[in-house]
């Protein structure tokens, strides 16, 4: 019996080797021209992303934690058990790229329904909250 789909992977798989110069001038081309509209619609789905995440650990209003503070751009996503170093690590591993912070991180909140020990803070909080941590480890 004819298998359309195997068939058509291994024609699209030849096509693709044999036609690879072609197909890569067509994609660059499609950046140039498409550039901007992907960016642009990235940054938007990391706004919506990231005020989603916050909005959940903040209960609704995205908000520290300890000061109440509400600029967005002055919030961060802190790790209860003061376990980031680590959690950044393992996300790297598990295919979030390298330097798995910022978005990344928002993403795999989401993606994990909203694990707990979590918890929104403003800039300045966490900083003194691990000022405080590191304190703590010297004596």
């Amino acid at each position: 019996m004819f298998d359309r789909k195997k068939y058509m992977k291994a024609y699209r798989k030849k096509y693709r080797k044999e036609h690879k110069e072609k197909i890569l001038e067509y994609n660059r081309k499609w950046i140039k021209k498409n550039r901007f509209k992907c960016i642009e619609s990235l940054r938007k789905y990391r706004d919506k992303l990231k005020v989603d995440v916050f909005m959940h650990y903040s209960g609704g209003t995205p908000k520290c934690k300890v000061c109440n503070f509400g600029d967005l751009r002055a919030l961060t996503i802190d790790h209860i058990n003061d376990d980031g170093c680590k959690h950044r690590k393992s996300l790297s591993k598990r295919g979030y790229g390298n330097q798995a912070g910022g978005s990344r991180t928002y993403q795999y909140l989401k993606n994990n329904n909203y694990p707990k020990g979590y918890q929104v803070l403003c800039a300045n909080c966490n900083m003194i909250k691990e000022y405080v941590r590191r304190k703590r480890e010297r004596l």
